[in-house]
Parts: structure tokens; C-alpha cells; sequence
């Protein structure tokens, strides 16, 4: 994916050849999940504003306090042809309620959110409400197309880019709305960083920072206007967002209003990774250092350091109420207050499925740990570890993230905060629903949902293999 030029500090640039996934044999490098690099000296801009793209689906229904947790209903299979343009849907018994065609023939990846699909080739992204007969929506992307990308901070929303990344089209799932950057007109000069992009927690306020104008942008669902901040996108809330200018070993971190208006700054040690909370924002510095900057002052507050080593990056929880931080020697998880819930040493996130960005799953972070092959469940309310388990990194995981399906050396085990079993399936498990109740499995030629429950009914044949498999309730 093309991304904007390397961003924060020199010194601590690192070249990640495995692209921040965990090669196949010997020890994850955790440091290098996330590269990060210089970005230049940010110039002030004013904070403007320009009209945004369209929406489609419920006039822009929604608002930016909405609910971000996840939602475990499904009651439909969601079959997406590797081969040709057909997706099939099905209900939770494994008969056929409908076909569509999207018109992506082959398509190199699809997605869903709420009941949004999305599915992309070289040139073009379409999105789809499968809750409604609507035609399906093309972009065509001048530059072709950049893998999917579903921002930290929220699971409701997916963006598709382009690959020069002058341009994005967001899509809220629950609602089906649809903001495309370019409709009105493109931003001069963007290059829009999609490592770095931030979301509130319902989905409908995105941060990004635009690279090419060194700048951050928020896109909105909810406002009629986009509008720019001096800095790098670090964090945002309801109704603020939180930039920064690191210079050296210092940042200067700023909270704006939405419509730009400055609510404070502050000079800190360079950070990498902030939360905002009620009364103001929770920052980690490079050293691990939390701090606590209230909306009402001029100095941020010292709180705690963690031991986890340097700190490369860091993500807001789907639900708004964590920030899970990564260092070269571990995770950590920090909550508002702000105080340290727990830290992992030698862990970090999964980057499976969803969690490819950042961990998006609300109860519970799925982390590998030294020795390589260790798969660890710990609960974000508490910080404590509630399973552990040797295998490969999880295939598939239930969207709390408390129940997760890896092959270990015998086979299939099943993860959950209960216990660790085997489970039986003969195939490659491709998939497992929202509510961990239920997994697909390939065997080559055919599909199979089987009941994770033992003794729970009958195996379902969804059809012959070849097919993305996703969940959503209609």
C-alpha cells in the first residue's frame, strides 16, 4: 500500500521486510510491527474547512456519540466467490435466501462491515448494502487500488484507497453510508497516510494525516465540511482531535474542536500513541512514559511508565476506554484514569483478519508471546491473561476476541476464557462468527459451518469451497 513519507522520528526508523506480520519460524520482532520514521517539520496551517463527498444509505443517519461496541448478531452467511462476481447469501441453516453480483470478477479482496460489502480489484472498489436492493456502488481509482483498511478506533467503519493515496472512499456498515474524499473535488496535493488514521468509536469521525500538505484532516459522516489541522492524526473523540509535531525528543501535542477551534497544547516528550477521554487526553511517549494532558491546562501531568521496552505504536480500543501500546519488549494496556492494566512482556497484537491494522476486537487482546507459537488471551477490562495456548497465530476469532480458533501441533484447538480443547474439523477453518458459536471449514471442495459447541446440531454445507466467508444480520 502506498503510504506518505516516513513519519516521526529518524532515530528510531526501522526497514520491517515481513510488512509487520510475524514470519513463519523463529521469534516475532515486535518492534518492527509498525515502522516509523521521520516526517518533516510541520507547517501551521489554518484550520479549514471544504464540502465532503456524498452519502448514501440513511441520509447520513448516526451521530458521532453512537454506541462503537461490537455487535455479535448475525443470522446470515456471507459467501463471496473467489472466482467471479457472485456473492451468496444464506441463512443461519444453510438455505439459499439470495444471489447478487457486484461486478468485481475475481475480486483481490472483500470485506464486510454491519451489512456493507466491499470488494475490490486493480482499478476499483464496489460497495454493496446487502440489507437493501440498491444497485451496488463503483469507484474507479485512477492510480488502482490499496488494500482494505479498517481504521483503529472503531469496527463499524472500512475505507478502500487508492494507490497513490490521493483519495478514499469510507463506508459506515450499520447505517451503509458511504463518504467518498474525491466527490467534490480532490484535496491538492494529498497523500494520505493510511497507517495513519484514527476513528472515534462509532465510526463516523475519521482522522488521517495527509502527508503531502503535512497536515490531519478529519472526514465526518455527520458534518457537511472536512476540516484540517497542523500535525500528525493522533487521536480522536467525540468532539475533539489531537495532533502532533514531533521535533527531536520533543512533540508538541494540540486538541481542536471539530470546526478547528484550539482547545489546548502542550509541549511533551515525543509521543506515539494517545487516547481522549472525558476530561482530556492520555499519552504514551516514546519511553514509555504516560501522561495525563487535561482540556483545561497547559502542561501534561505525569502518571506511569511502562516497562515494555520502547514504544513504536499505539490504538484505541473499538469501545474507546483502552489504549493498547506496543513496545520493543511487550504490550501494554492503559485505561483512562489514567493507570496501567496489565502489560504482556515479549508479546504483541495479532495481525490476523480484522486485527490487520490494529486489534479491533472489544473484550479481550490476542497477542503472540515468546517462544514463537504461544497465542495469549487477555482480557482489556483487567489486564489479566485468561488463556494461553501453543499454535499458530489464530486463524479465525469471535468479534470480543475471547474465543479464537489456532492449529497447534495436533490439530485445531479452540482458545476461549473457559479452557483450551481440540477441535475436531476436517479442513482449514476459514472462518468463525461474531458470536464464536459457529465455524466454516474448508475441505477443499466444499464448505461446512460446524457448531463450536460440542454435541450443538448438525454440520451445515454452505456449498463448494472457492468463497470468502463473512456474518451479518439482516
Amino acid at each position: 500500500m502506498a503510504s506518505g513519507p516516513p513519519l516521526f522520528d529518524e532515530a528510531d526508523a526501522i526497514d520491517d521486510p515481513t510488512g509487520g506480520r510475524p514470519a513463519a519460524s523463529g521469534g516475532p520482532n515486535y518492534l518492527v510491527r509498525r515502522a516509523i520514521a521521520v516526517f518533516g517539520a510541520v507547517a501551521v496551517i489554518a484550520a479549514g474547512a471544504i464540502v465532503v463527498g456524498q452519502f448514501i444509505g440513511d441520509d447520513g443517519g448516526g451521530s458521532s456519540s453512537s454506541s462503537g461496541a461490537v455487535d455479535t448478531a448475525w443470522d446470515t452467511f456471507v459467501l463471496i466467490d473467489e472466482r467471479t462476481d457472485d456473492v451468496v447469501l444464506l441463512d443461519d441453516d444453510g438455505s439459499e435466501l439470495e444471489r447478487r453480483n457486484t461486478g468485481v470478477r475475481a475480486p483481490l479482496e472483500a470485506d464486510v462491515a454491519g451489512a456493507s460489502l466491499i470488494v475490490r480489484d486493480d482499478e476499483r472498489a464496489v460497495v454493496t448494502n446487502l440489507t437493501n436492493d440498491d444497485e451496488p456502488v463503483e469507484f474507479e481509482f485512477a492510480s488502482g487500488t490499496a488494500p482494505l483498511v479498517r481504521p483503529p478506533g472503531s469496527a463499524n467503519t472500512l475505507i478502500a484507497a487508492s494507490t497513490a493515496a490521493e483519495r478514499l472512499v469510507l463506508v459506515h456498515g450499520p447505517s451503509g453510508d458511504i463518504l467518498d474524499t474525491d466527490e467534490v473535488g480532490a484535496v491538492a496535493g494529498a497523500r494520505f497516510d493510511t497507517t495513519q488514521i484514527r476513528s472515534d468509536p462509532s465510526g463516523r469521525n475519521v482522522l488521517v494525516t495527509d502527508a503531502g500538505n503535512f497536515q490531519s484532516v478529519l472526514w465526518s459522516f455527520d458534518r457537511d465540511e472536512a476540516s484540517f489541522f497542523p500535525g500528525l492524526a493522533l487521536a480522536i473523540g467525540a468532539d475533539v482531535v489531537v495532533t502532533t509535531q514531533n521535533v527531536g525528543d520533543d512533540a508538541t501535542i494540540s486538541v481542536f474542536r471539530y470546526d478547528g477551534s484550539p482547545v489546548t497544547a502542550a509541549r511533551t516528550p515525543a509521543v506515539r500513541a494517545a487516547m481522549v477521554t472525558d476530561d482530556g487526553v492520555v499519552l504514551t511517549s516514546v519511553d514509555g512514559e504516560i501522561l495525563a494532558l487535561s482540556f483545561d491546562a497547559d502542561e501534561a501531568e505525569s502518571a506511569d511508565t511502562m516497562a515494555i521496552g520502547t514504544i513504536t505504536t499505539g490504538n484505541v480500543s473499538v469501545l474507546g476506554d483502552r489504549l493498547i501500546v506496543q513496545g520493543g519488549d511487550g504490550v501494554g494496556i492503559v485505561d483512562p484514569s489514567p493507570s496501567i492494566v496489565g502489560q504482556v512482556a515479549g508479546a504483541g497484537p495479532t495481525t490476523f483478519g480484522v486485527d490487520a491494522d490494529a486489534p479491533h476486537r472489544a473484550s479481550c487482546l490476542i497477542v503472540d508471546r515468546d517462544p514463537p507459537g504461544e497465542i495469549v488471551l487477555v482480557e482489556l477490562a483487567t489486564g489479566d491473561i485468561v488463556a494461553e495456548a501453543l499454535g499458530t497465530i489464530p486463524a479465525v476469532a469471535s468479534a470480543d476476541g475471547c474465543t479464537a480458533i489456532i492449529t497447534g501441533n495436533d490439530g485445531a484447538q479452540l482458545v476461549s476464557a473457559d479452557s483450551v480443547t481440540d477441535f475436531a474439523a476436517d479442513g482449514d477453518v476459514l472462518a468463525l462468527s461474531p458470536d464464536g458459536a459457529v465455524a466454516v471449514v474448508a475441505d477443499g471442495t466444499r464448505l461446512t459451518a460446524l457448531a463450536v459447541a460440542a454435541g450443538d446440531d448438525d454440520d451445515i454445507d454452505l456449498g463448494r469451497a472457492g468463497r470468502i466467508v463473512r456474518f451479518i444480520e439482516r
